[in-house]
């Protein structure tokens, strides 16, 4: 595949060499904690950034958006605009403010007849064969239609878009399979098939509205300007994929752990009320997003080293979520912990605006994942890793369970 990065890549969007194998990438834990006690924060000079390992340090970095920037600077090679993931204040907030009112509290309730519904749909599919792949059956899926509901794209259309994500999955990483295309991902949000599919939806409801998300973005103003056809494409792709990559990495993650520990899963099985405890314990654990970037706006000193002006930092959460000095027993994994400050969905204004939706969404496929008789792995040893390094999840997921 042909690199974007015509200079050398940076930060986030290179592989990181520890991370290669599918070994590593499926227990990238011990690669961390040996970075937080040897290095807990350091330039890399072939990345061309900052790592940033500690707790303490990922909190600071991630809630001061004046300090550290989303929004890639111009003299980072194939820096390129992707909505909401790269905006910042003030801006930022009032783009994000658009969505909210589908992510509140109520709105995510009001969601869990359809996950339920769904998922016992999904199940069925399966139930009488005795096997299936928990990612590619389940927890793929369902995050996919749920949101594509939401946006109100038409049912017939809801499996393309479904295969417009699984090409942008195998199509984002290099050869190598770690180093993220930065701009061939922007690319196949807003000219891929998706970006097309939306520019044709966008055009339906521009003659014909409808009580959807979708509407709702082309009817939308910023201060006093409607936002522009690629604004609202790329929100809408940037929705679906966010829609359904943290759900989908948190309930894979969650049958890991539980598949992980054969009497926590008996114990959850016969007392559904540790769920949650539980989930939020998947978050810390496996977080679902390994790493995120930022980029410093001004000179900053972190563990008495400089941090200049426009350097990229790699803010790595899977390692704050395990920092000792933040977790005790943090390598453990512990159902009832309390408290359990985690960032699995980071900090400050980029928090995730889903984040309720996906607990509410893992929680309810959860449930009703625990009430197949006999779930176990089909074999631990077929257990494929996501394919980009900042992604936590599993790609290939088999399990058995009594038909």
């Amino acid at each position: 595949m042909l690199n974007l990065f015509h200079k050398r890549p940076n930060g986030l969007f290179r592989a990181v060499p520890e991370l290669i194998s599918e070994a590593a990438r499926l227990n990238p834990y011990p690669w961390l904690a040996e970075m937080r006690a040897q290095s807990p924060l350091r330039w890399d000079e072939e990345r061309n950034c900052w790592d940033v390992f500690l707790y303490e340090d990922a909190v600071k970095v991630l809630s001061d958006p004046a300090a550290f920037r989303s929004a890639m600077p111009e003299h980072i090679e194939g820096g390129t605009s992707m909505g909401l993931l790269t905006m910042d204040p003030p801006r930022h907030a009032k783009m994000r403010a658009l969505a909210e009112p589908y992510f509140t509290e109520q709105a995510v309730h009001a969601r869990i007849p359809q996950v339920r519904a769904l998922m016992t749909d999904l199940i069925a599919s399966v139930r009488d064969s005795g096997r299936m792949d928990l990612v590619r059956d389940v927890s793929f899926p369902m995050p996919v239609l749920v949101m594509c509901e939401m946006m109100g794209v038409p049912p017939e259309d809801r499996m393309y878009l479904k295969e417009c994500l699984d090409e942008i999955t195998e199509s984002l990483v290099d050869e190598g399979g770690l180093s993220i295309q930065l701009e061939l991902f922007q690319k196949f949000l807003t000219q891929g098939k998706l970006g097309l599919y939306f520019l044709k939806l966008l055009a339906e409801r521009r003659i014909a509205p409808e009580d959807d998300m979708i509407s709702m973005l082309l009817r939308a103003e910023i201060d006093g300007e409607q936002l522009g056809l690629r604004d609202v494409i790329e929100y809408c792709a940037l929705l679906v994929v966010g829609g359904f990559e943290t759900t989908t990495n948190l309930i894979a993650n969650a049958m890991r752990c539980f598949l992980d520990e054969p009497e926590l899963l008996e114990r959850l099985r016969a007392d559904k009320s540790l769920l949650p405890a539980a989930i939020e314990e998947v978050l810390r654990f496996r977080s679902p997003l390994l790493a995120v970037t930022r980029f410093a706006t001004q000179d900053v000193v972190l563990r008495n080293h400089l941090v200049k002006a426009g350097d990229q930092l790699v803010v790595w959460i899977g390692s704050a979520n395990r920092d000792e000095e933040a977790f005790p027993d943090a390598e453990l994994f512990r159902h009832d912990r309390q408290p359990n400050p985690h960032i699995a969905f980071s900090r400050g204004p980029h928090h995730c605006i889903g984040s309720q939706m996906a607990r509410m969404e893992a929680l309810h496929a959860l449930d009703l994942l625990l009430d197949l008789p006999g779930l176990r792995y089909a074999d631990r040893n077929l257990l494929k890793p996501a394919k980009a390094c900042i992604a936590a999840g599993i790609s290939e997921f088999p399990v058995t369970f009594d038909a």
